[in-house]
């Protein structure tokens, strides 16, 4: 969308290029006439040819003329005066340069001054209002945006219904929603696309402790209605019934739940978990990886660098060229590997993320496979310990040499099995390592939740009966056959990863 400032200079520049255009060769014509009035010569053409021969040869014949520039020492056998006459003279490197400045003659095909200083007055100041925008979202909102009221905003019936099944998510356990055994890919929930004109379509994010501003898309869900992401969190509008002011509110679950729910509660049915996978979505913690020409083109839109580069424009206007094309070339080069170095930092951090595996989920009083990635707050899942064995040879011929085979006996998921979101533990108990989030080493001891009295307290009095995503368990053992170490039922804790 073209906004109005852009047509208001596309208009400057209209008006500014007919002037340029128009006094295309002025000051030639305006130098011409000085030199017919004053009665000195047009250097250009013969009488340019002829004025820097005899400039080359004037001291030929000058039995003490420098053959060389003056050095660091020279100056001290010189007086001031001559000093600078000598450097005057190694300034002039043709007849052009000797001559006073109003006696050079300009380019045939120059414009006049004014005309060209203020076309480039005006593309500057169209480069720093669009670049102001980059830099300060109070100016982007000002310049791009209209604020409305929350509250007077009238959200249409479709987001507070149902979508349906056909047009929301499954709970994985059909024969159709698999393949190969396998569950198939979270389903997106359904958005209002386009967004009605009427409906606000941003949201300026003012963080309470000065940080910088935040403008977030809005997003339009059924079920939930207006919705953003800031820091990887969902938040959802909720306006005030009784006239205060409306907020949005960060989607939590809730880590209080009462007796009377941990002893009725038999997971998810089809239509609850249908309802969580829209408002919870897949349980991913992914850091999200930009494109090289996306970052490289935040590092060129930095302040400082824009300063850099319009410093170089302005050494070319001077003729500087060389030291300006090796100073852009620095600049474009430093920018370039500070962005392969922050690729590489978040690739790294990428490379640390839960990988998905399959888990038992208890689904419509069932128990079906699921992906971890499909976990949502409130399933009741069994938790196994995979017993560290050696890596499978796989050769193409299936013949690999004794030699071969002792070398490539690598032990996998020695570390332990990580834990795939906050859970709950129900019954058994397990040995998690804690290291990744704590710091400490030493192994903790996380036991089943007994039957509760009282409401539950995960951050504080039932913390060591909760396993945290992350941490990598190393030993697991169920409640009903103490000699069976591989399995223990564990309910997913409200606040499971779900991002």
């Amino acid at each position: 969308k073209v906004r109005l400032y852009h047509l208001v200079f596309v208009l400057g520049y209209l008006i500014l290029g007919t002037q340029v255009i128009s006094t295309i060769g002025e000051p030639y014509r305006l130098f011409l006439e000085k030199a017919d009035r004053e009665g000195f010569q047009v250097m250009e053409g013969s009488t340019k040819l002829r004025a820097e021969m005899e400039h080359s040869f004037r001291d030929i014949n000058d039995p003490n003329r420098r053959t060389k520039k003056i050095g660091w020492s020279d100056w001290m056998d010189m007086d001031i005066e001559e000093l600078a006459e000598e450097k005057k003279r190694d300034k002039e490197r043709n007849v052009l340069d000797s001559l006073p400045k109003h006696m050079r003659v300009p380019n045939k095909y120059s414009p006049a001054f004014w005309p060209s200083l203020l076309t480039g007055v005006w593309t500057t100041l169209h480069a720093l209002v669009v670049l102001l925008q980059v830099w300060s979202v109070a100016i982007r909102v000002s310049m791009n945006f209209t604020e409305v009221n929350p509250q007077n905003v009238e959200l249409p019936d479709s987001l507070s219904e149902d979508p349906g099944e056909g047009a929301a998510a499954t709970d994985g356990s059909s024969a159709a929603n698999q393949k190969d055994g396998k569950p198939s890919s979270f389903p997106s929930p359904p958005m209002l696309d386009p967004i009605p004109p009427h409906l606000p379509t941003h949201a300026r994010i003012i963080p309470a402790n000065g940080e910088k501003h935040v403008l977030v898309p809005l997003e339009y869900i059924p079920m939930m209605g207006m919705t953003l992401e800031y820091h990887r969190r969902v938040y959802v509008f909720e306006a005030d019934e009784e006239g205060g002011e409306p907020l949005f509110s960060k989607i939590r679950c809730r880590t209080d739940l009462p007796p009377t729910f941990i002893n009725t509660w038999q997971g998810h049915d089809s239509e609850t978990c249908r309802q969580s996978q829209v408002r919870y979505g897949p349980n991913v913690f992914s850091v999200r990886q930009p494109t090289f020409a996306d970052l490289y083109k935040a590092q060129l839109l930095n302040p400082l660098t824009v300063f850099q580069i319009f410093c170089v424009l302005l050494w070319a206007i001077d003729d500087y060229l060389i030291y300006s094309f090796f100073s852009l070339f620095m600049v474009l080069m430093f920018e370039g590997t500070v962005v392969f170095q922050r690729l590489k930092s978040l690739q790294a951090l990428r490379s640390m993320g839960n990988p998905s595996r399959s888990i038992a989920v208890y689904r419509n009083h069932e128990w079906i496979w699921t992906e971890t990635t499909h976990l949502l707050p409130g399933d009741i899942c069994s938790l196994t310990r995979v017993k560290p064995h050696y890596k499978k040879d796989e050769e193409k011929n299936g013949k690999t040499s004794v030699a071969k085979k002792k070398a490539s006996r690598v032990i996998e998921d020695d570390g332990g099995d990580i834990v795939p979101a906050d859970l709950l533990l129900l019954r058994g108990s397990t040995v998690v390592n804690e290291a990744s989030l704590t710091g400490e080493s030493v192994p903790q001891m996380k036991e089943g939740l007994a039957q509760p009295d009282e409401n539950l307290s995960m951050k504080n009095k039932h913390k060591m009966n909760v396993v945290y995503a992350g941490t990598k368990m190393l030993q697991c053992q169920g409640s009903v056959d103490p000699n069976d170490d591989e399995s223990a039922s564990a309910k997913s804790k409200s606040e499971s990863v779900s991002d």
